[in-house]
């Protein structure tokens, strides 16, 4: 019997593991998770006022790192180029809105999903929320090698991101003291 309810156990865990969690606390007064995700494609969508198609572009491999205290909530994003933990090299993120910390001006979140959702629920969530705002101004004019609104324009076309282009940064602190 003993058995048969660890395997079960087992399967349920094996069941609800999502590779892309790395660290997931939730309560009463906040979430705090960390997540990464693989190199893909996603659609970016742009203010019409910066003249950049809207479309399906390369992205790079990300780190996300978001927090909620349902109420406010706040984004870090990282780009890297292969996962190692702890000492993982990251990089600036390459998009505009972002300087390490990311403008959620137009950004929706679905707050129920923060109150009654799972931890691969509430990342899908905070994806879909990121790719779903429009990116309306540049955060960091210095975030690629490169000119980022010239890269927003040509990786329309491009089958893969450029991982050339991406800045390393210091440390995750230098980062956060960055304003918009």
């Amino acid at each position: 019997m003993l058995q048969s309810i660890q395997a079960k156990e087992l399967d349920n865990a094996v069941y609800n593991y999502d590779p892309r969690i790395i660290m997931f606390e939730k309560n009463a007064d906040q979430i705090d998770l960390v997540f990464k995700t693989e190199p893909g494609f996603y659609h970016h969508k742009y203010a019409t006022s910066l003249k950049i198609e809207s479309g399906i572009r390369p992205t790079p491999a990300l780190l996300w790192k978001f927090h909620t205290d349902y109420r406010n909530e706040s984004l870090k994003l990282h780009a890297f180029k292969e996962f190692k933990f702890k000492d993982t090299e990251l990089f600036k993120a390459p998009f505009l809105n972002t300087n390490g910390n990311v403008c959620l001006g137009s950004s929706e979140f679905d707050v129920e999903t923060f109150y009654r959702g799972n931890a691969s629920e509430i990342t899908d969530s905070v994806i879909k929320s990121f790719f779903n705002s429009a990116f309306t101004h540049t955060g960091d004019k210095d975030a690629i090698h490169g000119n980022i609104l010239t890269l927003s324009r040509e990786l329309l076309t491009m089958t893969e991101f450029p991982l050339d282009v991406l800045k390393p940064i210091k440390s995750l602190e230098d980062e956060s003291d960055d304003e918009d």
